[in-house]
Formats: C-alpha cells, sequence, structure tokens
C-alpha cells in the first residue's frame, strides 16, 4: 500500500520492513531445521542465506538524464550535480528488488555420535 508520493518516507519504511520481515522468515526456518540430520531429498539440511539486489537503479538513470538537461559545475565527479531536483517515478515495491536465495556449501562441524544412524564407521 502506498502512501503518499513515491519517495514518501513511510513507502521507504514500508520497502525496509518487507525486506526484513524476508530476512527473518528465513532466519527462521534456519533455526527451525537446525537439528534436522536429514531433508526430504535425504541430503544434511544446509543454512539459507539471501541476496537482495536491485532490477534497475531509476535514481541513477534519472540523475544521469538531469545532468545531461541541465549540467552544472561540480568539484568531484562523485557529487551529485542537481541536490534539489526531484528523480522521476521510481517504483517503491518490492518488484524493482531480486531476492535469491543461496545454500550455504560450507561443511559442517563433525560430532562424535556413534549411536547415530547416519555415523561412519569412525563413529
Amino acid at each position: 500500500m502506498k502512501i503518499g508520493g513515491e519517495y514518501s518516507g513511510f513507502n521507504i519504511s514500508a520497502k525496509g520492513m518487507s525486506v526484513q520481515r524476508r530476512k527473518m522468515n528465513l532466519i527462521a526456518e534456519n533455526i527451525a531445521n537446525a537439528d534436522n540430520i536429514r531433508t526430504e531429498e535425504g541430503k544434511p539440511y544446509q543454512r539459507k542465506y539471501m541476496v537482495i539486489s536491485q532490477k534497475n537503479n531509476l535514481f541513477t538513470q534519472n540523475l544521469d538524464i538531469q545532468k545531461s538537461i541541465i549540467p552544472l559545475a561540480v568539484t568531484n565527479a562523485n557529487h551529485i550535480a542537481l541536490p534539489g531536483a526531484a528523480p522521476m517515478a521510481a517504483g517503491t515495491a518490492d518488484t524493482d528488488l531480486n531476492f535469491e536465495e543461496k545454500l550455504d556449501n560450507k561443511v559442517g562441524d563433525v560430532i562424535y555420535m556413534p549411536d547415530n544412524p547416519d555415523a561412519d564407521e569412525d563413529g
């Protein structure tokens, strides 16, 4: 739900909270499965983590357009040429973000448990 303009403080906060909710759901899944020794595929559970990236950066694209329309002198090329200019339309929904779940491929700790059915001959 959008409140106010494209860059309203409420929309920015809502977007951040939505991203954090997705991260917390993934963390909860990792905690819930921390003691599982086998998944449905018969393999050990691997921790999941999320990589979040932006599909396109409309703000910088629009800023480049504005710079070409009204060129201003700056002391450093990294400075924003138009600090008062409002960017053109840009979405604030999660649709402009890529959420990718990845598996942690680090080898887990080896624990001595000779009674475990998955134990090798060394225990």
